[in-house]
């Protein structure tokens, strides 16, 4: 039979999982197929003994020889049950160290705890625990020594190789393993002066961040990986409870005052930098308000106003006959605004007239004829009737109404109303100076508080915000008047120019801003709702 009809054979037998082979040529021959476990998933070993066709083996020698193949699975599945009963052992151990820990209520006994249970468990000569302060570690536990003097040399020592693994963040074993990547040097500057051949180091974390350290130290035998992973389990499971401990450990004042310390370090640390950037912008906003002033002005609404306002009305009654200006024209002293019809003034003057004279003829008759009554009556009725024409020609004197001074004229647009009849008294037209110009400020009543000391203002006319004008306050009328929108106070100011623009009139209006001192910025921001909120709660 040649290998390739064997192997089918044999793979076949596999396959219908056979536990022996009998050769086709001679089927009194049996060969024992016997499976030995390949230690990989998918893979199969089998041991194939072939004998002499006219030499059978014996029974007994098969069955002895399928219980020497079975060794190679018999010690993968010991050394798997030693490796359980190991893993079973450290994690008994890790549960006896914790509810040990657990049952401190101080953080020194529960270091010294860690220390000696991790002495005891791994049978080391000395096991230490340091833990950070400020930006030092500094040993807190040593196993089976309650006092120690940090002077030193060897705490010393052991401070400083502490402190090598904290700033690596890394675990140091000493001796170093072939791909170890971190400095050692202090470890081993320890070890050295210690007499100490095996050492490990590990951080503890919380957070992924370093914040103590564990030493152990053993002088027979050098720490195996699985014993370092089973340390690492530990104390994973026993830093946060050590790190509880620690942060209510002592007095309220230090208790605070590591509590401040470690928001402190949190918050000038280099994670969130966004976060504290955006704080710190607006810790430096807020001192800005609080420190900082600024010029504080009230804002109020301004008028412009002249000291001169004449009212021109009709001298007489009458007829319009005329009107040469209108509404907003510019007129100087000696204009004419306005003309009455003089018709009926000087029909009426002839006729004063000639009465007059009839008068005086009368009188004259009565002196001839010595009729002493009838000329004193002539005379009477003569005065009277030259009084009349005083009046008359006073009139066609005003019948052409002037300007009285130059000025703008505001109001009295008659052109619509030529030929109208007009009374005596009734105003016609309004005019005022320009060069005589002043400016009526109105405060809020909030804010009058604030703008008894002022003497300085800034005004913006609502036709041209751009540009500012300043005045000078004159005057505070000290009672208030009443508005719709609420009670205000009215200020005079006076232009500081030394003219007036040619297109400044009485009646503009717009915004002004009074300098009422400087104040912090804070307060600006604040006031009106501190205000409101007094005012409401009665604060």
């Amino acid at each position: 039979m040649d290998d390739a009809s064997l192997g089918a054979a044999i793979e076949a037998a596999v396959r219908e999982e056979i536990s022996e082979f009998r050769v086709p040529a001679d089927p009194r021959i049996r060969v024992p197929i016997t499976l030995i476990d390949a230690g990989q998933p998918g893979w199969q070993m089998v041991a194939l003994f072939k004998f002499a066709a006219n030499t059978p083996p014996p029974e007994d020698f098969l069955n002895r020889l399928a219980r020497g193949l079975d060794l190679p699975l018999l010690y993968r599945r010991t050394r798997a049950l030693h490796l359980a009963r190991d893993d079973n052992s450290a994690f008994a151990q890790a549960l006896d160290i914790l509810t040990l820990l657990d049952k401190q209520v101080r953080f020194v006994p529960a270091a010294m705890t860690i220390c000696n249970e991790l002495a005891r468990h791994g049978r080391c000569s000395r096991v230490s625990l340091g833990w950070r302060h400020d930006a030092y570690v500094q040993i807190t536990a040593i196993s089976d020594m309650p006092r120690f003097e940090r002077g030193m040399d060897a705490i010393q020592k052991l401070e400083s190789a502490m402190e090598e693994a904290f700033d690596q963040d890394e675990e140091i074993i000493l001796p170093e393993p072939d791909d170890a990547g971190y400095v050692a040097r202090d470890h081993q500057v320890f070890a050295q002066s210690q007499g100490v051949a095996n050492v490990v180091t590990l951080p503890l974390r919380l957070d992924e961040k370093p914040i103590g350290v564990v030493t152990l130290e053993r002088t027979d035998r050098a720490f195996s990986a699985d014993e370092v992973t089973a340390l690492r389990v530990v104390l994973d499971r026993a830093t946060r409870r050590l790190d509880e401990l620690e942060r209510h450990d002592g007095s309220a004042w230090r208790r605070g005052l590591r509590g401040t310390r470690n928001q402190l370090a949190r918050l000038l640390g280099a994670e969130h930098t966004w976060w504290k950037a955006l704080g710190l912008g607006l810790a430096g906003l807020l001192l800005v308000a609080f420190l900082c002033t600024w010029p504080y002005r009230v804002e109020g609404s301004f008028v412009v106003r002249s000291h001169t306002l004449l009212n021109l009305p009709a001298p007489f009654d009458g007829f319009l006959a005329e009107v040469p200006v209108k509404v907003g024209d510019k007129v100087n002293g000696g204009d004419i605004l306005l003309r009455l019809d003089k018709r009926d003034l000087l029909l009426e003057q002839n006729a004063l007239q000639a009465e007059i004279a009839r008068y005086e003829a009368e009188r004259a008759q009565a002196e001839v004829e010595r009729r002493l009554a009838d000329m004193r009556s002539a005379t009477a009725a003569k005065e009277q009737s030259q009084a009349n024409l005083a009046i008359n020609r006073f009139h066609l004197t005003r019948a052409d109404v002037t300007a009285p001074a130059p000025g703008v004229i505001i109001e009295g647009d008659l052109r619509e109303r030529i030929g109208a009849p007009v009374r005596a008294g009734d105003i016609l037209m309004r005019m005022t100076r320009i060069d005589e110009m002043y400016v009526e400020i109105e405060v809020p009543e909030r804010d009058a508080y604030a703008i008894l000391a002022t003497h300085q203002a800034e005004i913006a006319f609502a036709t041209l915000p751009g540009q500012r004008f300043p005045v000078a306050i004159e005057r505070f009328e000290p009672t208030a008047r009443v508005k719709n929108d609420g009670n205000v106070f009215v200020l005079r100011a006076r232009f500081q120019a030394a003219g007036n623009d040619p297109w400044w009139r009485p009646g503009m209006s717009g915004v002004a801003k009074l300098e009422a001192g400087r104040r912090p910025i804070i307060w600006l921001l604040t006031h009106r709702l501190v205000d409101f909120v007094r005012l409401k709660l009665w604060l």
